[in-house]
């Protein structure tokens, strides 16, 4: 897991606006697009990769479990989970709301876990990740090198075995 920042492991959104649209669009296609400003429903332009899962700890094992249960994916699937925006930790009664005028709502983490990659358990090394690092990553996952008419930020090495 990527983001516990009292040890210097920051994993923040790329887009100025912490908001869910940008965040999104950030994940899924690798970098802030600046077309996508709000959280104002519109058609997306950029490429996508996959689908955005999101989920809680209680979902996430619960269907870790469920993979695990089935011959066809058992030892063979990897779980890639991150958050489009977080709520900020300053002021918790802020919780509510997100965006430019909470602070550290560019706060995420992401979570990773599968055969394809080492065993971290909580990442306690100081580094800067980035939400839009997922759609290229996810492409390698995949094995494929994602490419596309707009700039792609780099594949997450540290998720990969050497």
């Amino acid at each position: 897991m990527y983001g516990n920042r009292t040890i210097g492991n920051k994993t923040d959104v790329s887009n100025p606006y912490n908001l869910t649209g940008p965040g999104f669009t950030e994940t899924l296609v690798g970098f802030a697009d600046p077309a996508v400003n709000s959280n104002k429903k519109m058609l997306n332009k950029s490429t996508n990769v996959l689908e955005f899962i999101n989920s809680q700890e209680a979902m996430i094992a619960s269907l870790w479990n469920y993979i695990q249960s089935i011959p066809q994916y058992k030892d063979k699937t990897t779980l890639l989970i991150a958050c489009d925006h977080s709520r900020g930790g300053q002021v918790k009664s802020q919780w509510t709301d997100h965006g430019t005028m909470i602070p550290d709502s560019k706060n995420i983490f992401i979570l990773a876990m599968g055969p394809d990659m080492p065993a971290l358990g909580e990442v306690n090394t100081a580094t800067q990740l980035y939400q839009g690092q997922m759609a290229a990553t996810i492409a390698k996952f995949l094995g494929l090198d994602y490419v596309a008419e707009h700039p792609v930020m780099p594949v997450i090495t540290t998720m990969f075995k050497k």
